[in-house]
């Protein structure tokens, strides 16, 4: 037997597994908690081909296959993903369990709105899956609990420009930014709010453009170091760094495309910054820009203060069982690891639940089973499609007992 030694993106959760043919599918360790590990896995990383049917507009990949590979091939020849998490090293099959959203999901939808098929393996045995089938709406946003996806057929979105220009806007007041946020209708929008001054932050605005093309390449490995480096001070430092540079530098054009997409792959392994205690991360979304702005008076009352807060609009939800995004404001926030910010948390949890919002399971690593569950009202009928093909059974995690799932 092979045994490795695997953790969750936010390195708070380790396992030493045994790798196995039938076990946990995981792709290339994104997700930030314990979505992924189990006793045993079975790493996809490597199945990672991909080709592109340009008369049809379908890409056809394998399930390692990664976000920012397949860009880097797409783009020069003038098409793109529609949808495009925040990460370039998600893998389709994982993007798929994930049910991923990007900068554009008011508009596009999740990742699975644009999935033709896909082939799941539950057990010995191999389905060719169809948008509408039961069995597609529990898989997508499913987080492995069905079986291992194999293969997908992807929608494609033809671009009518090579070059994209970018638009930031800086705000010293969260409810102007919020109500900004709200009227965009650029293609790619996301908002950055400063953790230490909770009442500022920069609204990004990206969009096709006739501008020169730049190229698109993959960000080289971030350097792989894993130190505390996050205190007070020099959070300060960073968040008023970036705030002041937004306000009073102004942009450069073109814009590269692959810096804005996913800004913290440039250098340093963010994961790491927060040495061997790692990094937490509560996702969440709300239906009402009012409940977002008391999530954020509550958060102004702590002692602790995020690291990074991120914010985007959602459109309305596309039904599946275990599918996060819903229509509202969705933000994530990320903390060191320390039990005050497991306290805050859970607090920030119990607001959510009362505006009937819910959190993301792919960044999840503290939800309770009766919080999932009132979340996710429709978890029976997901359990019941995994129990009609066999899969209830057969795949697990850490996540899935923790949550009742098991």
């Amino acid at each position: 037997m092979k045994y490795s030694l695997i953790k969750s993106w936010g390195g708070h959760s380790r396992l030493l597994v045994e790798e196995s043919c039938t076990g946990l599918a995981r792709g290339n360790g994104q997700s930030y908690g314990d979505s992924s590990i189990h006793s045993e896995v079975r790493s996809l990383a490597v199945n990672n081909f991909f080709v592109l049917d340009e008369s049809m507009g379908i890409l056809k990949a394998q399930c390692g296959a990664m976000m920012g590979e397949i860009l880097a091939a797409l783009l020069p020849k003038g098409w793109i993903l529609p949808v495009i998490p925040g990460s370039s090293l998600v893998t389709v099959g994982g993007a798929i369990a994930s049910d991923v959203h990007g900068k554009n999901h008011f508009s596009h939808g999740t990742f699975s709105q644009h999935v033709a098929s896909f082939k799941l393996q539950i057990a010995g045995d191999i389905h060719t899956v169809f948008p509408g089938d039961a069995l597609f709406m529990a898989t997508c946003g499913g987080m492995g609990l069905t079986g291992t996806i194999l293969e997908a057929s992807l929608r494609l979105k033809k671009l009518n420009s090579s070059g994209w220009s970018k638009k930031n806007t800086v705000y010293d007041s969260l409810e102007e930014l919020v109500k900004e946020l709200e009227r965009s209708t650029a293609s790619y929008t996301n908002a950055w709010i400063d953790g230490c001054h909770l009442n500022r932050g920069v609204l990004t605005e990206i969009e096709e453009s006739q501008l020169p093309a730049t190229k698109f390449s993959i960000n080289p490995p971030a350097v792989p170091w894993c130190f505390d480096v996050w205190n007070e001070l020099s959070q300060n430092l960073f968040n008023s760094a970036y705030y002041y540079q937004k306000k009073i530098i102004p942009d450069l054009f073109p814009v590269k495309l692959a810096r804005e997409l996913f800004p913290l792959e440039r250098s340093l392994s963010w994961n790491n910054l927060c040495g061997e205690k790692g990094v937490l991360q509560i996702h969440f979304v709300v239906p009402l820009a009012d409940q977002m702005l008391q999530v954020f008076r509550t958060l102004a009352a702590q002692p602790v203060h995020p690291l990074l807060i991120s914010m985007k609009k959602f459109g309305p939800s596309n039904g599946y069982p275990l599918s996060f995004p819903m229509e509202g404001l969705a933000v994530a926030l990320d903390f060191k690891n320390t039990s005050e910010a497991r306290a805050l948390i859970q607090k920030l949890t119990d607001d959510i639940l009362d505006f009937k919002g819910r959190v993301y399971l792919t960044k999840d690593s503290l939800l309770t089973e009766d919080q999932f569950k009132r979340m996710y009202p429709d978890w029976e009928k997901f359990q019941q499609i995994r129990s009609e093909w066999g899969a209830r059974e057969k795949y697990g995690s850490q996540q899935s007992r923790r949550l009742g799932l098991d």
